[in-house]
């Protein structure tokens, strides 16, 4: 009822009385109009994705995209019915051809019985915009793959592959994001 206060206070006006901003304390000084992000005329087409930084001998794995032309850990779209650390274990299987251990940083205890099981707790959760109206709700998981595993991607996958230590990150082009992610696998994996 609020949202709906605010829309047409906004329609009406252009910004809304102090009475009918939204109520979080720090969003009381925002004009309205500021707070809202898209041209909701044009669709939305966001999706599910799961994306794995692995870890092997204090080196990340990394692609080369085809269409993007940076370097990106593996990952893609979830299909449907599908978890999301399912995702990344077909993933890294698909695009690197590597069988992965994902790394669960849930130590709660939790006993799985008939009914319920823990699933492996994503190291983040982005919200990557690919487009004016193209968004990725990515889940990102950091893994071990075993020592002398070779990458063997699939034939219709990117074929430009590296293992890349923190200090070499630095020289690659990729977006900001996968490089300080990159960097927190091999810090967060070499503490153990």
């Amino acid at each position: 009822m609020l949202f709906r206060r605010t829309l047409a206070v906004i329609a009406q006006n252009g910004r809304a009385r102090r009475s009918q901003r939204l109520r979080y304390p720090y969003q009381e000084s925002l004009p309205v109009p500021a707070l809202f992000c898209y041209n909701h005329s044009m669709p939305l087409d966001r999706h599910f994705s799961a994306t794995v930084y692995i870890v092997r001998n204090g080196k990340v794995l990394l692609h080369k995209h085809k269409k993007f032309d940076f370097w990106l850990p593996v990952g893609g779209h979830m299909e449907p019915n599908e978890t999301p650390e399912e995702a990344a274990l077909r993933e890294a299987l698909e695009e690197a051809g590597l069988e992965v251990e994902l790394v669960n940083g849930d130590t709660s205890g939790f006993q799985k019985d008939e009914r319920a099981r823990l699933l492996v707790r994503p190291a983040h959760m982005l919200l990557e915009k690919l487009g004016p109206d193209h968004e990725h709700i990515d889940i990102i998981f950091y893994a071990t793959a075993r020592d002398g595993a070779v990458v063997s991607p699939s034939a219709d996958e990117s074929m430009e592959f590296g293992w890349f230590s923190s200090e070499e990150i630095d020289g690659l082009e990729m977006p900001r994001n996968v490089g300080f992610l990159a960097k927190e696998a091999l810090r967060v994996l070499a503490e153990g």
